[in-house]
């Protein structure tokens, strides 16, 4: 999970909602966008008990309404597999927080090489 928040978020973006991105883990994973005033009740839930069953997966804290329909139209009832959280990212972070901590790869294939591994495929 990324946070992204406060100035971090681009000046043209910046408004008083918070955008939860989270993880419907079904058959086939499909991501669900909340857009909500930051401590609303609905917020509060989705960042803190709804994470238990709905794991979050970006969260955007300071934003616009028009910056959150942006993530809304292109995440919200997507497959998981399908969408490019780093390209999300870039809608309505900063250039230079989006890379500031990269996201770790969920597998890495390693061969054996006399008594050492390589890295085959990230």
């Amino acid at each position: 999970m990324k946070a992204f928040f406060g100035g971090q978020i681009k000046q043209d973006c910046r408004g008083d909602l918070a955008v939860v991105v989270r993880t419907h883990r079904a058959h086939e994973p499909r991501y669900s966008v909340s857009v909500n005033p930051v401590l609303s009740p609905a917020f509060v839930y989705h960042t803190g008990r709804g994470d238990l069953y709905y794991p979050m997966e970006r969260v955007y804290v300071g934003v616009s309404e028009s910056a959150g329909r942006l993530v809304v139209e292109a995440v919200d009832g997507k497959q998981a597999d399908g969408v490019n959280l780093k390209g999300i990212d870039e809608l309505v972070v900063s250039p230079e927080f989006v890379d500031r901590f990269p996201q770790m790869p969920e597998m890495i294939v390693l061969r054996a090489s006399g008594n050492s591994y390589a890295v085959v495929q990230e």
